[in-house]
């Protein structure tokens, strides 16, 4: 995880608004994707009218890469 505690508050209000519904997402087995896999769609989806790639961006860095697999 980043730690950025810097970031601007509308990018805070962002990661609030989906994180839990991409963790949410990713922990069912009955989805095809990971829950990394989810990050794109599902911020794109809920935030259309914002800047959804730093959004994105910063939940990806959350994230470490194992091989072929990511964790947090």
């Amino acid at each position: 995880m980043t730690g950025n505690l810097s970031l601007e508050p509308s990018i805070c209000d962002d990661l609030k608004a989906v994180t839990w519904r991409i963790f949410g997402s990713g922990g069912s087995p009955l989805k095809e994707k990971s829950t990394y896999g989810l990050i794109e769609s599902i911020v794109g989806k809920h935030l259309r009218q914002r800047d959804p790639n730093r959004v994105t961006s910063e939940i990806r860095g959350w994230f470490e890469s194992h091989g072929k697999e990511r964790r947090l």
